[in-house]
């Protein structure tokens, strides 16, 4: 990885977590499980979502190395950290979670804010450390729209998924009804 690949990644990561540290430190208990509606997420739900999507994140990381390089891996994901983050982080367009990281409300704030800052200490090590060059190695991403990204990108998701659902616990914020 390049110097600036690593500054921008663990920059990134910082930005991200800076985000819903803030976008969560004034919400007290009845603000953390209140629903705008039956069928969407509390912000104690969208923090579980992080928290459990990030190692699956990372492992899609780790299964594009464990596959091996490829040779047209740059030509094949041109572009896409910049499409990755327009899409990801403007989020315009709301798609359902897969069942597996789909809140299950199992855990309480306080094993979602340890869970949170354990993985992403395991991630800024990893990033500070991999001497891979992440632009070698691609995984495919469930939706068409993405494709084949490289493992920087699956990298650099991990915190654009992060900024997207700070802009969620926003949303939840602003909807009539929330409590005071």
């Amino acid at each position: 990885m390049t110097k600036q690949d690593r500054e921008r990644a663990l920059a990134l990561l910082a930005e991200s977590a800076t985000a819903l540290h803030t976008a969560i430190e004034a919400v007290h208990d009845s603000q953390w499980q209140w629903k705008p509606a039956p069928d969407r997420w509390s912000i104690g739900e969208t923090v579980e979502h992080i928290v459990v999507v990030e190692p699956f994140l990372f492992s899609r990381i780790q299964s594009a190395i464990s596959a091996g390089a490829v040779e047209d891996a740059a030509e094949r994901t041109a572009g896409k950290a910049e499409l990755l983050e327009r899409i990801m982080v403007g989020r315009q367009t709301r798609v359902p979670a897969p069942p597996p990281v789909v809140p299950k409300g199992e855990l309480r704030r306080s094993e979602l804010l340890a869970r949170f800052a354990t993985q992403r200490s395991v991630f800024a090590d990893w990033i500070q450390t991999t001497e891979e060059d992440l632009h070698r190695y691609t995984a495919e991403h469930r939706f068409a729209t993405f494709g084949t990204l490289s493992a920087y990108q699956w990298l650099l998701n991990i915190s654009f998924h992060t900024l997207r659902h700070c802009k969620q616990i926003d949303e939840i914020k602003a909807t009539e009804g929330y409590p005071e």
